[in-house]
């Protein structure tokens, strides 16, 4: 007589009802795993990032347990400085005495030159407005031009009808009388009438905006 086959007894259509049911919390537990696993991944990301820009660095914080977490020194970060910005114009000082540098007569020519203009007194002095050279240029017209050049590029122009009072090519402090008003007026023409001097001031060979605001600045 044959022996019984152990798998006719089983009832398979139960089978697969079975296996789901006991495979079930595997997949929650795998499910949860997978979860936890890409939030640590993404904390262990920030965490790095932060350290390698040296924010809230922990191995900065706590040299003794994280110095072994990469980051970035302080020496690379010199490497890629800020980009500089323009250079500022010079601290001015008046270029005339104080009781006439309230109210000066503001000069503009289609952005391509600015000036202060005067109308001063005989004998009034004319003022270094910062340290410098005092130098001349070929004149192009029949009065005084006299230039006062620093060692950063800043140049203060000085037109006037007077006489300079300092030999040319000698440096001065600020606040120096360089020349004197004589007489006469500029060529009635605007915005000039009335005038018998001007200041202005270059950067590079470009005139810039002054007001009596950047004085004692």
């Amino acid at each position: 007589m044959d022996n019984p086959d152990p798998l006719d007894n089983l009832n398979l259509s139960s089978a697969p009802e079975v296996l789901i049911a006991k495979s079930s919390p595997l997949k929650k537990i795998l499910k949860i795993s997978l979860i936890s696993g890409g939030i640590i991944v993404l904390i262990l990301a920030l965490i790095l990032t932060l350290n390698y820009f040296n924010i809230l660095s922990p191995s900065s914080l706590f040299p003794k347990y994280f110095s072994f977490l990469p980051h970035q020194s302080l020496s690379q970060k010199a490497k890629n400085p800020a980009v500089a910005s323009k250079p500022a114009k010079p601290v001015l000082s008046c270029p005339v005495p104080e009781n006439f540098c309230a109210q000066p007569r503001m000069i503009e020519n289609n952005g391509n030159y600015y000036a202060l203009g005067f109308n001063l007194p005989q004998g009034t002095p004319l003022l270094a407005a910062f340290s410098g050279k005092v130098e001349n240029e070929p004149k192009i017209s029949n009065h005084p031009l006299l230039y006062l050049r620093d060692n950063k590029g800043n140049e203060a122009v000085y037109s006037f009808y007077g006489t300079t009072t300092i030999p040319l090519g000698n440096t001065v402090s600020v606040g120096t009388e360089i020349a004197k008003i004589g007489e006469g007026l500029f060529p009635p023409v605007a915005p000039f009438i009335g005038l018998n001097a001007t200041f202005s001031l270059k950067k590079a060979g470009a005139f810039q905006k002054v007001s009596p605001e950047d004085f004692g600045k």
